[in-house]
């Protein structure tokens, strides 16, 4: 993937992960337990498939563009390879 479009994709995904993260704060906030449970489930989901499938590979490939302390959180890996976690 050509650098550029790396720091453009994973800006995006950083800010989707951020976004998401609030949601979840706010369903705790306004939801039954019960809901809140079912929306973090599904949060953590997609969180984890933004990270293995796009971050970790955009990453690997071009490490200049991880944001400041990327490498010193836990790191879970995929199967094509990658470390990093935002989560």
């Amino acid at each position: 993937m050509q650098k550029e479009t790396a720091k453009h994709i994973t800006g995006v995904m950083l800010k989707c992960s951020d976004m998401l993260v609030e949601s979840v704060s706010y369903v705790k906030k306004t939801e039954s337990e019960e809901e809140f449970r079912a929306y973090r489930e599904i949060v953590s989901k997609l969180m984890m498939e933004m990270l293995l499938r796009v971050l970790n590979p955009a990453f690997a490939e071009h490490p200049e563009l991880k944001p400041p302390g990327w490498d010193s959180r836990a790191a879970p890996s995929s199967a094509g390879g990658g470390s990093g976690n935002r989560a």
